[in-house]
């Protein structure tokens, strides 16, 4: 399981904590109680694969689809366009 910090511990004891992720321990940063950030040790060894499987299993990214959900010939419009016609 993973230490736990406020934001006020996680501040006032940097160092001791980046000592402990070095060691390959989990540190998990709250606000009143809440969590808010998790430090994991960095890992620069995994594969582009295995760093994009990991993301995805954590829900930060998701898989584009290659099929896309315009009609064949109907060209997608451009970003802003796209941001717009969301916020309406």
């Amino acid at each position: 399981m993973a230490q736990q910090y406020s934001i006020y511990e996680a501040k006032a004891r940097l160092s001791e904590l980046l000592r402990k992720v070095k060691e390959g321990k989990e540190i998990v940063v709250t606000e009143r109680g809440a969590p808010i950030a998790r430090v994991i040790p960095y890992e620069s060894d995994l594969s582009l694969d295995a760093r994009l499987a990991r993301l995805m299993s954590c829900g930060n990214i998701r898989p584009r689809s290659l099929k896309g959900d315009m009609p064949e010939g109907v060209q997608r419009p451009g970003g802003l366009k796209r941001f717009l016609q969301d916020r309406e």
